[in-house]
């Protein structure tokens, strides 16, 4: 499925969970963003990334979903990403960012920082091996008040069949 249909349609849905003063921006230049994935998975990810991102910016701040592709050979400094083709999803946000600390522990199972009785710590790890149940990989990067970006790689699909453009989920 070419994923950029999907991306514009989940994040408008997903936007109207936001509060008010959260702006939100989707960049998915022209292009093929195909992928074999399974959509249900791919809409819990977005979720927990958005459902994320809105709960660190309190008080408003920037929401953004970025597509590209990328071909990463061997010796290109990505030391967790094969080599080969890749559709990259970048979902950022503005907001509050995560210590060291609590980045290195951010995708582990019933990890969260949130009161007792407010979270499950499950979000990010479900994100987490989404991506890895889909062969790829996922790279969190986080600074206290410079918000966070969560970079998703998914192997790029090639076929000579056509793909579902995903414009009616």
């Amino acid at each position: 499925m070419d994923i950029a249909p999907f991306l514009k349609n989940i994040v408008a849905l997903l936007e109207r969970s936001f509060l008010e003063g959260l702006r939100v921006d989707v960049e998915a230049p022209a292009g093929d963003y195909v992928v074999d994935v399974n959509v249900p998975q791919l809409q819990t990810m977005m979720t927990h990334l958005a459902a994320n991102a809105r709960d660190a910016m309190p008080d408003g701040g920037e929401f953004r979903v970025a597509l590209s592709r990328m071909r990463v050979d061997e010796g290109d400094g990505l030391p967790d990403v094969a080599p080969g083709d890749w559709v990259v999803l970048k979902v950022s946000d503005s907001g509050e960012g995560m210590p060291p600390e609590v980045l290195a522990q951010a995708f582990e199972p019933f990890f969260t920082t949130r009161p007792a009785g407010e979270g499950t710590g499950l979000g990010l790890a479900q994100v987490h091996g989404i991506v890895k149940q889909h062969g790829g990989e996922i790279v969190a990067r986080s600074e206290p008040g410079k918000g966070s970006c969560f970079t998703v790689f998914l192997p790029r699909w090639f076929s000579e069949q056509p793909v579902d453009d995903a414009q009616n989920i």
